[in-house]
């Protein structure tokens, strides 16, 4: 498990956005061993929980900084473009990132500007 524990914290630091192939480089191991390890302890593929935490990360941010737009957003949070990152946070939620923005702030009786 602490295997599992240090690779995620290297997912972590590097805002969710590693390359399996440089992953399992980096703790010496193939691929498709890291695949499965993954599998067995944490219930899903490291790509999988990758795009969940990142994605997780961006709706926080959503959350936090009303300041920053979703272009900004999309930035810091590793995404390559608006749209990978606007398809991969409603596969998730079900729901645009501006359109969560939206609904989020009135929900908090608050404009957007």
């Amino acid at each position: 498990m602490s295997l599992v524990l240090g690779i995620l914290k290297h997912i972590s630091s590097n805002h969710y956005d590693v390359r399996l192939q440089d992953l399992a480089e980096e703790v010496g191991i193939e691929v498709r061993k890291l695949q499965r390890l993954f599998k067995k302890q944490v219930g899903m593929s490291p790509k999988r929980l990758m795009k969940l935490l990142r994605a997780d990360f961006a709706r926080r941010m959503l959350d936090s900084y009303s300041s920053l737009s979703c272009l900004d957003i999309t930035y810091r949070c590793g995404y390559y473009d608006q749209a990978h990152f606007n398809r991969e946070f409603k596969d998730i939620y079900h729901i645009t990132p501006n359109e969560y923005r939206k609904r989020l702030f009135s929900e908090r009786g608050e404009c957007i500007a």
